[in-house]
């Protein structure tokens, strides 16, 4: 076996591309079979266990699991672009914030329906696939989901969009007040997401040994 294929279940996959993750190991393989698949190896059995139930929690919204094999697990590929590098695009091309903002708002409010009562858990942009297939967002990692109040989802989200490089400019703060908007509306709490939004803002800045990145004063209040 070459550095360029890994062992799955007695047989060998061709590695095509190695995804960016911080704890665990994804790559893009292309099986015996000659389909492109996703392999992603875990560090832990429980973090193997968490993903494998959520994916099914969320199944019609999430990856299909397609082989489980020695703290792995083969996994559906869909093709596309995640959303990180289309953020990034929109921003450089000056592009209206509306249609992608409400795109994400309209994608949470699927997955929420589907699991209530939880929620995502890592909601960085490259999580978010836009489907070239079907044209809608997909969520591909779930092993963070859990019980838990979607204005965390919400706050963290928002303020990695303040945060990507370059960090605070006018354009995203115009994103996050559209988007954060849309969240109200749409049946969030206010004043949570601004909670959530501020601490992941503090964790950021330490995180990074960046200054504080603060809210726009035009993001949502609860009206009393």
């Amino acid at each position: 076996m070459t550095k360029d294929q890994l062992g799955f279940d007695g047989r060998e996959l061709i590695v095509c591309q190695a995804f960016f993750s911080i704890k665990n190991q994804v790559y893009l393989v292309l099986d015996t079979d000659k389909k492109k698949k996703v392999l992603k190896i875990f560090q832990s059995k429980e973090s193997l266990v968490n993903e494998k139930e959520n994916l099914h929690r969320f199944s019609t919204a999430s990856p299909q699991v397609l082989e489980e094999s020695d703290g792995a697990l083969l996994m559906e590929y869909i093709p596309g672009s995640n959303l990180l590098d289309l953020y990034i695009e929109l921003e450089k091309s000056g592009a209206g914030v509306e249609k992608l903002a409400s795109q994400i708002k309209n994608t949470l409010q699927r997955l929420y329906d589907l699991a209530p009562g939880y929620r995502l858990g890592d909601m960085n942009l490259r999580n978010f696939i836009l489907d070239e297939k079907t044209g809608f967002i997909r969520f591909v990692d779930y092993e963070e989901s859990c019980l838990g109040k979607k204005e965390e989802d919400a706050g963290r989200l928002l303020a990695f969009l303040l945060t990507y490089r370059p960090i605070d400019t006018n354009w995203k703060r115009s994103f996050v007040v559209f988007l954060a908007k849309q969240l109200v509306c749409s049946g969030q709490d206010a004043e949570l997401i601004r909670h959530y939004a501020l601490d992941e803002l503090q964790a950021i800045s330490r995180r990074r040994n960046i200054p504080m990145v603060y809210l726009p004063l035009e993001f949502p209040r609860r009206i009393s």
